[in-house]
């Protein structure tokens, strides 16, 4: 008899601790907003990079990898996902460039590991310490430029 209600008493305990830790289970991660602008000189870098935007099906297909180098060697990358991008070209006398403002997102699960670096890089860029050399990749195609801007927002 005792064995009975043990077995039962161990089997709503069982039961209590599984919906616990339901109830009282972690948010999921919240997407980050970033918006990045940039100035590129070289405008036939930007005009390949362009098209591949242009011609990607949907705004998800691919993300933007965005790199910053670091001071203590390589580069900082995030990925951006659904970038959107909005091209500004002043006619003034001068080289040619195109200032890009890109919009994007990255994924609330990468968010805590490659936030932070990046904006660490992206201190070490606007202290000098590293070169100005921002590289994004879209698909198969590359172009350099300058960071001018960098916003992070949590929603």
């Amino acid at each position: 008899m005792w064995v009975r209600n043990a077995a039962a008493l161990v089997a709503s305990l069982t039961l209590m601790i599984l919906l616990a830790g339901t109830a009282y289970a972690a948010p999921a991660p919240v997407d980050i907003d970033v918006l990045l602008i940039v100035e590129i000189q070289d405008t036939g870098g930007w005009l390949a990079l362009h098209q591949e935007v242009l011609a990607a099906v949907n705004e998800t297909a691919r993300s933007l990898v965005v790199a910053l180098p670091a001071r203590t060697g390589g580069n900082r990358t995030v990925n951006l996902e659904r970038p959107k991008f909005t091209a500004s070209m002043v006619t003034a006398a001068g080289p040619p460039t195109v200032k890009v403002a890109i919009a994007g997102k990255i994924n609330g699960s990468d968010a805590l590991t490659v936030v932070m670096p990046f904006q660490h890089a992206a201190l070490e860029v606007q202290a000098g310490t590293v070169p100005n050399e921002v590289t994004l990749i879209y698909g198969l195609s590359g172009v350099v430029s300058r960071l001018l801007e960098l916003h992070i927002t949590r929603p």
